[in-house]
Order: C-alpha cells, then structure tokens, then sequence
C-alpha cells in the first residue's frame, strides 16, 4: 500500500507532515503497540497503515476543505468585531456620562443665586408671618440663617455675603440664645423681645428699639448700640466690654453686674439705671467741659456739650472711668471698634 503521506497535496509543509506523522504515530502507541511503522516512521502492520491512513485523509479533509476555513476565521472575525463594537459603546458612554455631568454643574451654577434667593425669601416669610407672636415661631432660626455665611454650592470655596436686618420687626418675640454676631440691626424694633444669652457680639444695633428688651446674660462685646433705645431695659451679667453706647438711652435700665469695661458712654443717658455691681474700668464718659469738637466728633454727631448723665449721687471718678478730654484721646478710643 503506498504510503499515505505521498497523497497529500505538494503545498502542504514539511513542518505540517511531521506533524501528521506524530498523531499516527501518537494512535499507534494508544493501542498498546510497540513496533513502529513501515511507512511514516517505519511501521510494519498492515493494520495501523490503514488505520492511520484514515486520519490522514482526515486531517486533510480538515486542512484543505475552505468552507471550514473561512467560516472559523469569519467566527473570530465575528468575535473580534463584536469586542471593539462594545469598547466603542463603552466609550460613547463614557463621553455620555460626562456630558450630563457638565450639564448638571453649569445648571447648578446658573440656578445658583435663584435657589440662595428663593432660602432667604422663605426665611423672610417666616420672620413676617411670626409677626406680633410671642413666641418665636421660627424666627429664630430664620434669623440665624440669614445672618449666616454658607458655602456656596459647588464653588464651595466662596461663601455667601450675610443678609441685612435692618428694619427688623419683631417685637416681643422670644429670641433666646439667638446667634447673631455682627448682624445689621439698626432701626430693628426688638421691644420686649426676649433676648437673654444672645450672641450679638459686634453687631450693628444703631437707633434700634430695645425698650423693655430682656438681654441679662447676653454677649454685646464691641457692639454698635449709639442712639439705641435701652430703656427699661434688663442687662444684668450683660457683656458689654467695649461696646459704642454714645447717646444710647439707658434710663432706668437694670445695668447691675454688667461688664462695661472700656465701652464709650459719651453723652448716653444713664438717669435711675441701676449700675449696682457694674464693671467700669476704663469705660469712657463726657462732661459739661468736654470739647466742642469732641461732641461733634462721635458717631452720634451730638450737640455741645454732651454730657454723660448718670443717676443722682454717681461718682464716675469712684468707678475708675476715664474722661474723654481731646479728640485725639477720642480717635484711639474710636480705632478700638470694628465698624
């Protein structure tokens, strides 16, 4: 019989012939056979010629047959097609996604001041419908919100400039513990409005009404209170160091045991205030013999001359206060304010 590998095509290698002969050769020794053969390898049953023939035949009907070879290599085609086809997806995605967070942050940023404007409005619409309340009916949070700075959103590195609170009314209400250092009160109308341990430190409370106003334990420490209404009204234990009381209105207020240290009472009206206890080292007052150009010099522009008037039998020399006697002395005790 003549030797199968000669039946193979003259284009097909010596490489792959070998490789031929290593799988007849391979089903030879699963046979349990040790002799090899007479043909590809020297083998000599007639047996494994016919046997291995057959897989030769069909090894080249494998090698050979171009339908089988074009479809297999149109499957990884197919295969790799389809991968770039689902990076390319991926991909628009990707590009997708981003685009729709770009468009969310410049929507946050041009809806930014009309969603900082629609809080403040809410916070107002609290603060006028608690109106003539005596409780505080959410004023104090609204208040506190007002006066505060967030952070901007997303430009988190910026805040928001406080709210003005000028004009304020909200007599009688009960502010508690309010937090509103540095806020702009002036002309506020706080009238009985309870504000025992409130944190007004260096606010701006200019010709505001405080009559009858509740502020025993409150911090007022550099406050701006010229011209303020405070009569009547109770400022035991009131921190008042270094707050500007020129031409403020204390008749009869409850002043025991407040600290006035260094605050400036040039031309106030202190008549009947009771001053038991009070902390006055260093607090500034005028006379009749102060200068004109002190007076006008004030932050209250007052008249000359523009005394400070205590209650009947108060000795301010006895308090260790000291006495504004030029305008240069005025100007260093002016410099001490943050306004």
């Amino acid at each position: 019989m003549n030797n199968p590998l000669k039946q193979l095509p003259q284009w097909i290698s010596n490489h792959q012939k070998r490789k031929i002969q290593r799988i007849a050769h391979k089903l030879w020794e699963e046979d349990g056979k040790k002799k090899e053969p007479t043909y590809c390898l020297g083998a000599q049953s007639h047996y494994y010629q016919l046997k291995t023939s057959q897989q030769l035949h069909s090894a080249q009907r494998n090698l050979l047959n171009p339908l089988q070879l074009a479809y297999a290599t149109k499957k990884q085609l197919q295969n790799i097609l389809a991968f770039f086809k689902t990076l390319a997806i991926l991909k628009i995605l990707g590009i997708l996604g981003n685009i729709t967070i770009f468009i969310a942050l410049i929507t946050l940023l041009a809806t930014e001041q009309q969603r900082r404007d629609a809080e403040i409005y809410q916070a107002w619409q609290v603060i006028t419908a608690a109106h003539d309340q005596s409780g505080s009916g959410g004023r104090k949070e609204a208040l506190e919100f007002l006066n505060s700075s967030p952070r901007r959103f997303p430009l988190f590195w910026l805040k928001w400039t406080p709210q003005s609170l000028a004009g304020l009314a909200a007599p009688k209400a009960h502010l508690v513990q309010v937090q509103l250092p540095g806020a702009n009160l002036s002309r506020a109308n706080l009238q009985e409005t309870d504000l025992s341990k409130a944190n007004l430190q260096e606010a701006l409370l200019p010709e505001a009404n405080l009559q009858k106003a509740e502020l025993s334990d409150a911090y007022l420490q550099k406050a701006f209170l010229y011209l303020t209404n405070l009569q009547k009204a109770h400022l035991y234990f009131t921190n008042l160091q270094k707050a500007e009381l020129s031409g403020a209105h204390l008749q009869e207020a409850d002043l025991s045991g407040a600290h006035l240290q260094e605050a400036n009472l040039s031309g106030a009206y202190l008549q009947k205030a009771n001053l038991s206890g009070a902390h006055l080292q260093d607090t500034h007052y005028t006379n009749q013999n102060t200068p004109q150009n002190v007076c006008q010099s004030l932050p209250t522009f007052l008249k000359h001359p523009c005394p400070t008037i205590f209650p009947d039998n108060f000795n301010p020399e006895s308090h260790h206060m000291t006495l504004i006697t030029n305008l240069n002395q005025l100007k260093q005790i002016l410099t001490k304010y943050p306004h």
